[in-house]
């Protein structure tokens, strides 16, 4: 595709004219501010719940590398990533293997400090559990109280991937916060996950 084609151009014809009015807009939504109280309110009120889990998981992790090395590493790994258009630093559980870093990746904006395939191999025992109850984003609870993002919104991508999808003409995380739960979040695994125009009906409707 021609690069002096305009970013939303590149967007799914049906989407960009069912939501033409989004993408006619020049800067990002204002914040809602009940929504930005219920998530500090919110994030707040978990601590009691959430700081003795993060506790116990600190705890899993440093047993785990004591028996075995190949699991040894930092307990908490971190990348820039994106939130309405703004940079800025997502922090999750590590569960990767760290001999599997890519220590030129660690240097740079990029989410894949680890090069690896998802296969189960690559990731330690502590990690696999972490990632599939989805306990590896727990720690990103400091995010919203910093104002980085929201419970409830788009997914933060990296640098990496935030570029490739304005690159591609999707503007959602350009627009409004990000968040660590969204409809495709809910729907990952199934045939309808990273559907484009849910996040779209989401900034439709906030």
């Amino acid at each position: 595709m021609p690069e002096d084609i305009p970013l939303h151009e590149k967007v799914d014809p049906w989407i960009r004219n069912r939501f033409k009015n989004i993408f006619a807009l020049k800067q990002p939504l204002n914040n809602r501010i009940s929504k930005e109280i219920f998530d500090k309110l919110l994030a707040f009120l978990s601590i009691p719940v959430v700081f003795p889990l993060i506790f116990l998981i600190i705890i899993a992790m440093l047993i785990e590398g004591l028996f075995f090395s190949d699991c040894k590493g930092p307990i908490f790994a971190s990348y820039w990533s994106y939130s309405k258009g703004k940079k800025f630093i997502k922090y999750k559980f590590r569960i990767a293997k760290y001999s599997l870093r890519d220590k030129k990746a660690l240097k740079g904006d990029f989410s894949h400090q680890y090069h690896m395939p998802q296969a189960r191999e690559n990731i330690t025992y502590v990690g696999w559990f972490l990632k599939k109850y989805y306990l590896d984003e727990l720690v990103q609870i400091f995010n919203i109280i910093k104002g980085d993002i929201s419970f409830i919104g788009p997914r933060a991508l990296a640098v990496f991937y935030y570029l490739k999808e304005v690159e591609e003409g999707n503007i959602t995380r350009k627009l409004i916060k990000s968040g660590i739960f969204s409809e495709n979040h809910i729907r990952k695994g199934s045939i309808q996950a990273n559907n484009k125009f849910l996040e779209y009906y989401y900034i439709e409707k906030y």
